[in-house]
């Protein structure tokens, strides 16, 4: 799945890809659906609750080169998943990642992504 979303980038299979995904609800999909980028795919990441929260942080800290563009994406999908499912959802130790994350994209002179 991750081979043929990022082989097909920029072509109408990503999305029918992502589509796939997002109906099959199978969480190998998510490493995937962090890079396809689209308001239907944040929704879907959001779906997935505690299950997609590593790699959607992990993708939103921005390390090993990752595109300003999945980054947002993965801040929408943060936002999403405390919408859909609450704080009190998350345990402490998900809550401080959370907070974590927005922490990087926060400060006084910038304003959020």
């Amino acid at each position: 799945m991750r081979l043929g979303m990022h082989r097909f980038k920029d072509d109408g299979t990503t999305a029918f890809l992502a589509e796939y995904a997002i109906v099959m609800q199978d969480p190998a999909a998510i490493p995937s659906l962090v890079h396809v980028r689209g308001w239907d795919t944040a929704l879907a990441l959001a779906k997935f609750g505690r299950q997609a929260l590593p790699e959607v942080i992990r993708t939103a800290h921005g390390e090993d080169g990752t595109s300003h563009y999945d980054i947002g994406h993965c801040l929408t999908a943060l936002r999403l998943m405390v919408q859909e499912w609450g704080l009190e959802y998350f345990t402490e130790q998900e809550r401080a990642e959370l907070k974590a994350t927005a922490a990087l994209y926060l400060t006084p002179n910038t304003p959020p992504v």
